[in-house]
């Protein structure tokens, strides 16, 4: 027996209660209702559930439903009520409510010898679990009588009920706070005795004391709380008496301690003695609590979320192998097998020790490749990045360090693959002794010398880049000297994007996705960027929180048509992790893009914004936006947003957030998912001229969702509904809320397909949360209190100038060259020219442009009609209006081969749906023949 089993059998038995008491179906379900009057027995009613493995969550035990309950009698002891509960449903979380009751003749009666529990009964609701999984209650002794019941709406099952006496013990437990140790001079005199506490207050910050030891002598076991920090970048071990290691612990945490309580546990199991916890490089906080061995639910899941099975250990048990391979998993093509990890994504290693309910999931990713057009991020600041988990790079002679990276030794190499031409970033690190690290390709030849490797004084974390301009091939960095490198981005271009001089913007090859993702780069640091897109699909792959940090920046799109979207996983999901692009800058202006998070939703939680918007003054004219929760996120109180046109898609409160944001001739739609809610803010929304195209749910305007300015105000000014009402919610607004109450929640002159008024002359909803009541039917007196001058102020003038579109210009053909005027007649400026079936060809600046795909002399007229192409003149922030249809300049009103040919002596003409050849004024057929 190992040493470690025999100190948790020695804890176990030394602190059994006389009066514990234990009910265990986790195996087999019990045959039948207890009989009455059997004080000492749990009584309940309730069905008997035998579950078979893989069938509703395969439980066993009492099913709790609306009206069952169980209870039981106790001494009149203090302990701790243990409840093994699990939801049979598969929808919501699942818990129960604990009351005291008086238990005589097989019957629990409550307060004033009540039938029924009161709330003056209650002892706790306990936490809610998503799977069967143990729940703690503290029991005082002057309850003698405990009744269980269901608190939520889904069904549950009531598996284990176990009753452990609380056993006196000598430990004294303790704590020594933050604040306590972000001061010079602390020297643990007031902690209990026995305790020693030594240290090097340095830090006199919230990051607490370095090199910290502390001794605790105990009585048995004891659970400690100790503050992480993201800079800890060395384990500690916990040493007994005899000084013999029982323990290490890696006190590293994403955050730090004080930026949002992140604890790492330790739990000791075994007989009394002097533990040392030693040399601790970081302590901002330490706690210590007598406690008991409670049973721990190891749950096993693979990589889609489903059970494959459970174990029950005793805290302080070492995890052990998975007992799962995988040959139990069933992995798609183009999908790799990568371990078992927590749901932290840290991988499981076997001499983990359980702390409580654990769940251990498969982890299965894609097997990674390069290609043009793609963007790989290796993030080594993250502890749960794993090398051997990606097949597009390999780092040797470095390790994990903390969020600094990965510390590099001398001659170490970090080897990337690249499709071709690429942009290689590496983001260094201030710290460490780190010079110079050379770039050779898969041939050995040098691709860059000497690139720096280490981040001036005050710039953690700023970037170095090189490009390589060759075929595809491995890149190898190696590092002269130590260096810490906190993440590596590799850009994988069809072409680098070139600011082009004549007309001022970065025009992004067709699907670029690294190449535009480089032209966002430069954005966030030159000011008055413009980004061109062509249609195209921009993909982003996993990728999240793309930056937007640049004033001015403009990114224009072909059409719609030019798609720049991402997937992140499920798991990512929620508001600052899913998000596609993070918008922290001024003045960003979008103009004919769609934007889409195709982050998976399957109808429950999946909040996934494409635009998380905590800029200024920001513009969509004609923007799409796709996804499901959340998808336009506006996060800054105050702010002012503008949009006009363009396809706004959701589910759940896809338009929220706080900030006065003004909606002018959008198109909402709701998508077929699931009943939809269109908003949730906390600030001002106005939705004026819009049209509502529900597809085929239910769906309401929206709910409020937290107090922010002077309450959460959401109108709707004469909005057309597709379907005429039909699907619309009978209160029209979701009187639920999220926080908080409307103060103003309206609507007014709400039409039907056919331009009908159909608001109805009341609509009185009683919000929820606070029982506000409110009429939702608002006046004419609207227009103007909700116009977009009194809603965005001082700058609604800007941001409709801002959207003006330009008129189309008259151009026309002659031989290969296109002349361009203004249809004001004013200046020229900046034109795009596509071809009649939407093919990009060109941004020019000027009144001409010589066409080079067409021989001097030609005209080509076109497949169905007598215009190949068109120009589109820019506005004032980069985006094209309305095309102009380029005319042969022939003074010929009706073109036909005829009068083609008269006008043209030589070239190629393409009219009534034929290709013809003019040369020495004969014709041709385009095989040859004469005509």
């Amino acid at each position: 027996m190992s040493l470690l089993c025999m100190a948790l059998i020695a804890s176990l038995s030394m602190y059994a209660g006389d009066n514990d008491l234990l009910w265990d179906y986790t195996e087999a379900a019990p045959t039948a209702n207890p009989a009455k009057g059997l004080n000492d027995a749990l009584l309940y009613y309730g069905s008997n559930v035998n579950d078979a493995a893989g069938t509703k969550n395969g439980l066993k035990g009492v099913k709790l439903n609306s009206s069952g309950y169980a209870f039981f009698a106790k001494p009149a002891v203090a302990g701790k009520l243990s409840l093994t509960i699990g939801k049979r449903d598969g929808v919501g979380a699942y818990c129960v409510d604990v009351y005291k009751c008086t238990i005589a003749d097989g019957k629990a009666t409550f307060t004033d010898g009540a039938a029924t529990p009161a709330d003056a009964d209650l002892i706790a609701t306990t936490d809610e679990v998503q799977e069967s999984n143990a729940v703690h209650v503290e029991i005082p002794a002057d309850v003698t009588g405990i009744y269980i019941q269901r608190h939520t709406g889904a069904e549950g099952v009531l598996s284990k009920v176990v009753f452990k006496e609380t056993v006196q013990r000598d430990f004294t437990d303790f704590e020594i706070t933050n604040d306590q140790l972000k001061v010079q001079g602390y020297d643990g005199s007031d902690l209990p005795s026995g305790v020693t506490f030594s240290g090097n207050d340095e830090q006199a910050d919230s990051h607490g004391y370095r090199n910290v030891t502390i001794t605790v002598p105990v009585d048995g076991t004891v659970k400690f709380s100790i503050g992480g920090c993201q800079y800890a970048k060395r384990t500690f071990s916990v040493k007994n008496a005899a000084g013999e290691v029982v323990g290490t612990v890696d006190p590293y945490t994403t955050k730090c301690y004080h930026q949002d309580a992140s604890v790492v546990t330790y739990l000791y199991v075994g007989e009394a003695t002097t533990l040392t916890f030693e040399n601790i490089q970081y302590l901002p906080y330490f706690k210590a609590e007598a406690t008991e061995v409670q049973e721990a639910t190891i749950t096993y899941k693979d990589q889609n979320g489903k059970e494959l099975g459970k174990k029950t250990v005793y805290e302080g048990d070492a995890i052990g192998e998975t007992p799962y391979t995988e040959a139990d998993l069933t992995i798609a093509e183009g999908q790799k097998f990568r371990g078992w990890v927590y749901g932290s994504k840290v991988k499981v290693v076997a001499t983990d020790v359980v702390t409580g309910n654990t769940t251990v999931s498969a982890l299965v990713t894609d097997i990674e490749s390069v290609a043009v057009g793609t963007v790989q991020t290796y993030d080594l600041t993250q502890k749960t990045f794993y090398p051997e988990d990606h097949e597009t790079i390999t780092i040797t002679g470095g390790s994990y360090y903390n969020n600094h990276g990965w510390t590099m030794d001398a001659n170490g190499t970090i080897s990337v693959d690249v499709a071709g031409k690429a942009q290689v970033v590496v983001s260094e690190c201030e710290y460490g002794s780190g010079t110079t690290f050379t770039v050779t390709d898969a041939n050995s030849n040098v691709v860059a010398a000497d690139v720096n490797a280490k981040a001036a004084s005050g710039a953690d974390g700023a970037s170095q880049a090189f490009q390589y301009d060759g075929e595809a091939t491995t890149l190898t960095l190696t590092f002269a000297a130590q260096t810490f490198v906190h993440k590596i981005s590799v850009y994988n271009v069809e072409e680098f994007p070139v600011k082009d001089d004549a007309t001022g913007y970065f025009i992004v090859a067709p699907g670029d996705a690294g190449g535009l993702m480089l032209a966002l780069n430069e954005a966030n640091s030159t000011p008055n960027t413009k980004i061109f897109l062509p249609d195209g699909t921009y993909d982003f792959g996993e990728a999240t929180l793309i930056g937007l940090s640049g004033t001015n920046t403009s990114i224009i799109g072909q059409s719609t048509k030019a798609i720049i979207k991402n997937a992140p996983p499920k798991e990512k999901e929620g508001l600052g992790s899913a998000d596609m692009f993070l918008n922290t800058g001024s003045n960003l202006y979008l103009q004919d893009v769609t934007l889409w998070n195709d982050m998976p939703f399957d109808g429950g939680t999946g909040r996934a914004a494409v635009l998380h918007d905590k800029g200024t003054n920001t513009i969509c004219k004609n923007v799409n936006m796709l996804s499901y929760q959340d998808t336009y996120y506006s996060n800054k109180v105050g702010a002012t947003y503008y949009f006009e046109g363009g396809e706004l898609h959701g589910v759940v409160d896809f338009l929220c957030g706080d900030s006065k944001v003004y909606f002018n001739g959008c198109n909402i739609v709701t998508e077929s998912i699931k009943d939809a809610t269109i908003t949730a803010n906390s600030e001002l929304y106005v939705f004026k001229n819009c049209t509502i195209t529900p597809n085929g749910k239910k769906y309401n305007f929206g709910r409020a969702w937290s107090a922010d300015s002077d309450g959460p105000k959401c109108v709707f000014l004469n909005t057309t509904l597709a379907d005429n009402g039909a699907n619309l919610l009978s209160s029209r607004w979701n009187p639920s809320g999220i926080n908080v109450d409307y103060t103003v929640a309206g609507e007014y002159g709400t039409m039907d397909s056919k331009g009908e008024v159909i608001t109805p002359a009341s609509n009185i909803v009683t919000f929820a949360k606070n029982s506000t009541k409110l009429e939702t039917i608002l006046d004419a007196s609207a227009l103007e209190t909700y116009s977009i001058e009194n809603v965005l102020g001082e700058w609604a003038a800007t941001a409709q100038a801002a959207v003006k579109q330009a008129a189309a210009p008259k151009a026309t053909i002659s031989g290969n060259t296109i002349s361009i005027t203004p249809a004001d007649g004013g200046d020229t400026g900046i034109y795009l020219i596509e071809e009649k079936n939407g093919g990009f060809v060109a941004l020019v600046q000027g009144d001409t442009y010589v066409i080079p795909e067409l021989e001097a002399g030609s005209i080509d007229l076109g497949i169905t009609d007598a215009v190949a192409y068109t120009v589109r003149a820019a506005n004032a922030m980069g985006g094209f209006g309305d095309a102009a249809d380029v005319t042969i300049e022939t003074g010929i009103s009706e073109v036909n081969a005829e009068n083609a040919a008269a006008a043209v002596v030589e070239g190629k003409i393409v009219a009534n749906g034929k290709v013809l050849i003019l040369k020495n004024g004969k014709k041709f057929t385009a095989a040859g023949a004469e005509m």
